[in-house]
């Protein structure tokens, strides 16, 4: 018989810990390049891109096309914020740039699976690079690799391997469909909060995190932040229960539970 692992139950000791990550970074990598807005912010022009318009950006009254951060820039952006759920407290821990070789560090030393939405692309590899920055700027600064610089390549590439074993909710999706990959409102966290009954992810999808936050409205980001823990963990719960999860065009798809959290009796 085999028994699916779920929210309610005790976790047995020899079951690895988890922990759900989701952090907020600055700019947004789907940001305007131009004026740092969302695509919210722009202007659809139904002469150009075709039946949907293609996105129109006004700065300092000039029409440029709409283009996104993470297209042109490639530097690493900047943590706002971060946190993650951790099963062996049951309790959300929060991290910013100056904690967060602190709590790679501990993930590293404690190996818990990592339990992301989309966070091989995104969350891990802001992460890694984060590190990766600090362990040149201080090597450029002393000019040769100290011991603690070369600690942070260790830590970086550890944390490395660690993400390369951890459970992305969405590039599950995408291995099991891969044809859908790229249909809009199906796939994301917002999708998928609806539809499974979670209700919606952000109080207000008006602006993007990352303009909330440079706008000063931090308590916003934190929420924000915080509920794409919850709903991540939700979801996973839905998994590891054997249950599918639902689409945002009400389609049902069933995803593999880690064999780790399954117990054979």
């Amino acid at each position: 018989m085999t028994v699916y692992i779920t929210e309610s139950a005790e976790l047995s000791e020899k079951l690895r810990p988890i922990c759900v990550l989701d952090l907020e970074a600055m700019p947004g990598t789907n940001d305007c390049l131009f004026c740092g807005k969302g695509e919210t912010a722009h202007i659809r022009d139904p002469m150009i891109g075709g039946h949907l318009g293609e996105l129109r950006c006004v700065v300092a009254e000039t029409w440029l096309s709409f283009r996104a951060v993470n297209c042109y820039q490639p530097t690493t952006p900047e943590l706002s914020i971060g946190c993650y759920w951790d099963s062996r407290d049951r309790c959300i821990h929060w991290f910013d740039g100056y904690t967060l070789e602190e709590t790679v560090r501990y993930f590293v030393e404690t190996q818990p699976l990592l339990v992301s939405f989309n966070g091989i692309a995104f969350d891990f590899s802001i992460m890694r690079g984060l590190l990766r920055q600090e362990a040149e700027r201080q090597q450029n600064r002393l000019g040769y690799a100290s011991d603690a610089c070369l600690l942070l390549w260790r830590l970086c590439d550890a944390f490395k391997v660690l993400c390369t074993d951890s459970y992305d909710l969405l590039a599950e999706i995408w291995k099991v469909d891969p044809s859908r990959r790229w249909d809009r409102d199906l796939n994301s966290l917002e999708a998928l909060a609806k539809a499974n009954g979670f209700g919606s992810k952000r109080a207000s999808g008006i602006r993007t995190p990352a303009e909330d936050w440079r706008n000063g409205f931090h308590a916003t980001v934190l929420n924000d932040c915080a509920t794409n823990v919850w709903v991540t963990r939700k979801l996973f719960t839905l998994i590891c229960s054997g249950a599918p999860i639902v689409r945002g065009d009400g389609q049902t798809l069933e995803l593999a539970c880690p064999a780790e959290l399954i117990l054979h009796a």
